[in-house]
């Protein structure tokens, strides 16, 4: 209203300079005065037109002029609004009116739009109840005029969960007033300052470690600021140097005086670690100030830089060295007397380490207070560290009973020596692993069992020999049972047949007719030839265990050759109601095997089963299958008991229902075995027998049936 009221007493002084000029210099323009004599008109209607004309010319440039002015406001006012909602979005700031009259809370947008109106209790529903308190006094104060301004500091649960809180910064204030100037409605802004008040206190927390550490640390620190001058010293350091921070700061000493440079570039200064010497006579601040002749100080500086490089700070540490400088030289005679010492124990560690390792013994500490084993490979080297536990299950189970009671004996602090010997689960080169321990009680000063140390010893080799030993004593005596067993038979078994011969023999010389000379005879050729078959198996055995039989594999038809050996033993064994057959599946049957080995075989198998069978068949049967050639002989004798077939290949073994050297089987194994084949014996009694071979051979022609 002020700026139009201003423009009509502008129009109105224009209209008065107006008709002044008229009255003195009167315009003969007719156009703007025409003469009244011209119209009728009077004069004063044309000034009346020509007065409205200028005020509408003016009123209209006003307008322009006004709307120009509101057009740049406006414009003004949306940049306003749109930096005030980018400050507000950016600052996590919220702002709320309230309604005295009303008493209601109404929430601004960005753009200072109303959006939602609430209850002071809607409002405060989140709110502590002391902040709740506080918020409505602030509104009262501001109501009854007490408060132009309040600030609160307040905290928001946050999903009405009471252990998370956000803190916030509210600021009250009066928006409008009514006529009489009494406030109506408050201006309320809300701004989060949670992670402000966070960074804070992590900032004053650091400064609190940083200042507890600087001034409680038991070395000497020192702060320099950007232009190297001392800015904080801790008491520590103030003590080195004997002087208190006051001084220092008035003597105004810079990291120049302390490293005795004064062409020391600090903008680029670098990490710095040396031993200074001050002299107290010096002329430098930082000497001139102490109280003892020299102080030899150990420094390191480290420079602090922002992220671009910029030299923010200068931290030292350092300590004073000085009694450690003027003592050096005694050191250094403690040192060469120490060295030699520790020279003439390093040869006795080196000693004993040599005879651990070459004697193969580590030392062992058994822990009382941890109840763990120890193991030492060198006098100053752990090897390997066990429990209670990982030792049992590493303990082999028939030792773990006398290992638990050793090991409670030892918790139970028994002082006594241990000396046991222990079998592990691990396997070394294909034996168990043995350890012999040897514990001695260690005491310490106040006569408390402390722990137990001793030496722990690898007998592995020495048990294996054991075992070995013991295995070969059993061997040798199951040879000696066996040597026992041979003698015995062959006593026996060579004794019969000669004494035969001899009795028979000595009869030719006695008294006797024609007529016996003939039984004599056979007798005697008889008993020679079973004589003869004894040592020839004897003979052939020695040479299988020395290696001396040699396989001579050749063509030869196997099909001809096993029919032909068969009908050869069985010619003079023939015995009434036996049948005598060999099945033969091939017409021909060309492979390269050692026929005369195989005949060796065949002929002991064939004469066991005819020695047993009194009825019924005897029944050879072969086949080439899978590069093998398999030979199987069943008889129908009265078989073999149950318990001595797991024997019956062994030596010196036979049927108890029969007499013989048990030699036969023993021989066709091991020379099976030798031409690289299999053996193998079933048998019923009652019922019979079947014993069969495979021996591997190369086919060279088949012709099947």
């Amino acid at each position: 209203m002020s700026r139009d009221h201003h423009l009509l007493e502008r129009i109105d002084s224009a209209y008065v300079a107006l008709r002044a000029a008229n009255k003195l210099q009167p315009i003969q323009n007719k156009w703007f005065y025409p003469d009244r004599r011209d119209t009728g008109i009077p004069a004063w209607v044309w000034y009346l037109a020509a007065t409205l004309a200028i005020i509408a010319v003016i009123l209209l440039l006003y307008y322009i002029v006004y709307r120009v002015r509101e057009r740049r406001l406006t414009q003004a006012v949306r940049k306003s609004n749109n930096r005030l909602s980018l400050i507000l979005k950016t600052s996590h700031v919220s702002l709320w009116t309230y309604n005295i009259q009303t008493k209601q809370f109404t929430w601004m947008d960005e753009q200072g739009k109303g959006q939602q109106s609430t209850t002071l209790d809607a409002f405060v529903y989140r709110y502590r109840p002391k902040d709740v308190q506080r918020l409505q006094q602030a509104i009262d104060d501001i109501t009854h005029e007490k408060e132009e301004h309040v600030n609160l500091d307040i905290q928001v649960f946050k999903n009405d969960d009471e252990t998370q809180a956000h803190d916030y910064t509210v600021a009250l204030s009066v928006l409008r007033r009514d006529k009489d100037g009494h406030p109506t409605t408050i201006l309320c802004t809300r701004s989060d300052v949670t992670k402000e008040l966070l960074r804070q206190m992590e900032v004053k927390n650091t400064l609190l470690r940083y200042q507890a550490i600087f001034n409680s640390v038991m070395v000497d620190m020192v702060a320099y600021d950007a232009e190297g001058y001392i800015v904080d010293i801790n008491q520590k350091a103030l003590s080195a140097l004997g002087t208190d921070m006051q001084v220092i700061k008035d003597m105004k000493i810079s990291i120049k005086d302390v490293l005795g440079d004064p062409d020391l570039d600090v903008e680029h200064f670098e990490r710095m670690y040396l031993t200074q010497i001050y002299k107290g006579e010096d002329g430098r601040p930082l000497h001139k100030m102490l109280k003892r002749s020299k102080l030899y100080y150990e420094l390191q500086l480290t420079p602090v830089r922002d992220a671009e490089g910029k030299l923010l700070a200068i931290f030292g540490t350092g300590r004073n060295v000085t009694e450690h400088a003027e003592s050096y030289q005694h050191v250094l005679q403690d040192i060469q007397e120490l060295q030699k010492a520790n020279d003439e124990v390093s040869t006795y560690i080196q000693n004993i380490d040599y005879v651990l390792k070459v004697g193969g013994i580590k030392m062992v500490k058994y822990d009382l207070t941890t109840h763990t084993l120890t193991l030492f490979n060198e006098a100053n080297s752990a090897l390997l560290s066990l429990t209670q536990t990982r030792m049992l299950n590493l303990i082999d189970p028939k030792w773990k009973k006398s290992t638990e009671r050793i090991l409670n004996n030892m918790d139970n602090k028994t002082a006594t020596r241990v000396h046991t010997d222990v079998k592990t689960t691990i396997r070394r080169q294909g034996h168990p692993l043995h350890l012999q321990f040897n514990f001695i009680p260690f005491h310490d000063e106040k006569g408390n069992l402390k722990e137990y140390f001793g030496m722990c010893r690898d007998i592995s080799e020495l048990k294996a020999i054991e075992d070995q030993l013991a295995q070969e004593t059993l061997r040798a005596q199951e040879v000696e049972v066996v040597k026992n067993a041979f003698l015995h038979n062959m006593s026996f078994e060579i004794r019969t047949p000669l004494t035969t011969v001899v009795g028979f023999a000595e009869l030719f010389q006695m008294e006797h007719s024609a007529e016996d000379e003939t039984v004599f005879i056979n007798e005697i050729k008889s008993s020679s030839a079973q004589l003869l078959k004894l040592i020839n198996d004897i003979l052939f055995l020695s040479r299988l265990d020395a290696e001396m039989i040699t396989i001579n594999p050749q063509p030869i038809d196997f099909a001809t050759s096993i029919t032909a050996r068969c009908e050869h033993v069985w010619a003079n064994q023939r015995k009434p109601g036996v049948s005598y057959i060999v099945k033969a599946p091939f017409k021909k049957l060309v492979v390269d095997i050692d026929m005369n080995n195989i005949s060796l075989v065949m002929e002991k198998i064939l004469t066991n089963a005819v020695q047993h069978t009194e009825t019924g068949t005897v029944l050879v049967h072969y086949d080439y299958l899978g590069d093998q050639l398999a030979v199987s002989v069943e008889d129908t004798g009265h078989g073999i008991p149950e318990d001595q077939i797991k024997h019956i290949f062994d030596r010196f073994v036979t049927d108890s229902s029969t007499s013989g050297a048990g030699l036969g089987l023993s021989i066709c194994q091991e020379l099976i075995q030798h031409m690289g084949g299999k053996i193998n014996l079933t048998s019923t009694v009652g019922k019979g027998t079947n014993v069969w071979f495979t021996i591997p051979c190369q086919l060279i022609e088949m012709e099947r049936n």
